[in-house]
């Protein structure tokens, strides 16, 4: 292999507090923190009580495809992976469990 491979870039939120110095929040989530704690949560994008969060920050970068998450209003979670294409399409890539409902 001749080129580096590299990640995208993710969209860390710089005010979560991490249970371990020197690790990003995400990494290292305090006791109790829900899931997909240390990634940025965008409260300007809310739908009918749904708040979208980034996990890939297309922001910093142009993406085609990433993965993401949304809260709902009882403030349960669940992921999305997400890709710009032709055609539209849902598919469940993990089932439900008890931190989340599913991505």
């Amino acid at each position: 292999m001749t080129g580096k491979l590299r990640g995208r870039p993710l969209a860390a939120d710089a005010s979560a507090k991490s249970a371990s110095p020197g690790e990003p929040a995400f990494v290292a989530c305090p006791g109790g923190a829900p899931v997909y704690y240390g990634f940025q949560v965008l409260d300007d994008v809310v739908v009918e009580g749904f708040t979208f969060g980034k996990i890939t920050d297309f922001d910093a970068e142009p993406c085609d495809m990433g993965d993401a998450f949304v809260i709902a209003p009882d403030g349960s979670r669940a992921g999305l992976v997400w890709e710009v294409g032709e055609k539209s399409y849902f598919q469940q890539v993990r089932p439900f469990e008890s931190e989340r409902w599913g991505v």
